[in-house]
């Protein structure tokens, strides 16, 4: 039996501190059959300086002809390049710890499953090491749930971000291309993973953390995002190199229950009287899971997202919420109409290492 092929598509853009230290982790990886899809959303050389320097045959580098403006371009033109077994969508700030695709990859054939949502843990804050160097906080393990019933809320960060997800090919692409921002009322990530729901497939989840996400650059004021350096992605890929996934699992474990220990120790609220202790919020909790049913089924029946229909009927701008987010990373507003055509037609014409 072979070894399962992954595609780890990487959408870039101007981030080539956080993308080296992406790579490196990836190289980590103790399945070593990948190959990974760097895809440029119109970067400048230094993204290719930055590949090269690897000298690794594994990594492959494209470079869109037109900046698209967000990740579903490059994500897009990814899957359609994409081989073998499984594809991967990894953020180009995102880590993966060193069994993150064995655990996928044994979890998939164990439930013959068709797409793998990992558990991953949150850095929101930065401390000081004795040794000076700045060190990621984790807060929190997600996702905190595995019911996909929640997926038609309005919550547009639920199971994000795709980093930690493993599809079958075949299966990631009946689900097709990644829509643009432009044209939805939700992130593409929530609509893509929303219409992988939808097509039928058996979806299976992680029991233990296997990667990293940073929030920790919305701590800098200033500078677009993007501009900003990350040396606590360093600090964690030096610590994935020079030690197991179990040994930063239980560091991670000690920061969140460290955080959750303190958020406990706050003022505790006021206890309610008996009544509205139990009977009011059994009702609410009846009321919030019958409605999600009704959504669930208006849904996967007959491909009514409330979310889309809400923003239609008010008249909300599409792509509101993505324009906001490329703004406060890059400084950027989101190009008129991006197209990946040009790049689809001869993909290998815009293939720089």
């Amino acid at each position: 039996m072979h070894a399962p092929h992954v595609t780890v598509v990487i959408a870039t853009h101007r981030r080539v501190d956080a993308l080296r230290c992406t790579l490196r982790a990836l190289v980590l990886q103790g399945h070593p059959d990948w190959t990974a899809l760097v895809i440029g959303d119109r970067c400048g050389d230094e993204t290719a300086e930055a590949i090269r320097a690897f000298h690794e045959p594994r990594i492959r580098y494209y470079n869109l002809p037109q900046r698209f403006g967000e990740q579903s371009g490059p994500n897009s033109a990814g899957l359609h390049l994409a081989e073998g077994d499984f594809v991967s969508f990894l953020n180009h700030d995102d880590l993966l710890l060193a069994d993150h695709l064995i655990r996928a990859l044994d979890r998939l054939a164990a439930c013959n499953g068709d797409v793998y949502i990992g558990k991953f843990a949150d850095a929101t804050q930065l401390e000081r090491a004795d040794t000076g160097a700045l060190v990621p906080v984790f807060t929190r393990i997600l996702p905190a749930q595995e019911d996909l019933r929640v997926l038609v809320t309005a919550d547009p960060w639920c199971f994000d971000p795709s980093s930690f997800w493993v599809i079958r090919t075949s299966y990631a692409k009946a689900v097709g291309p990644w829509r643009p921002a432009r044209s939805l009322w939700r992130t593409p990530l929530r609509d893509w993973l929303m219409r992988a729901w939808r097509l039928g497939g058996t979806f299976c989840f992680g029991d233990r953390v296997t990667g990293l996400r940073f929030w920790t650059q919305n701590l800098r004021r200033g500078a677009p995002l993007y501009a900003s350096a990350t040396p606590e992605h360093e600090y964690m890929v030096d610590r994935l190199r020079n030690e197991g996934s179990d040994t930063i699992r239980s560091f991670i474990r000690q920061q969140v229950e460290r955080a959750q220990g303190v958020a406990r120790s706050g003022p505790r609220p006021r206890t309610p009287l008996p009544f509205a202790a139990g009977w009011v919020p059994a009702c609410r909790w009846r009321l919030v899971s019958g409605q999600r049913m009704v959504l669930t089924n208006l849904y996967l029946h007959f491909g009514l997202d409330p979310v889309s229909l809400m923003g239609r009927l008010s008249r909300r701008p599409r792509g509101a919420l993505l324009n906001w987010i490329s703004q406060k990373r890059t400084g950027e507003d989101l190009p008129a109409q991006p197209t990946i055509q040009e790049f689809l037609r001869d993909p290998e014409a815009h293939r720089l290492l």
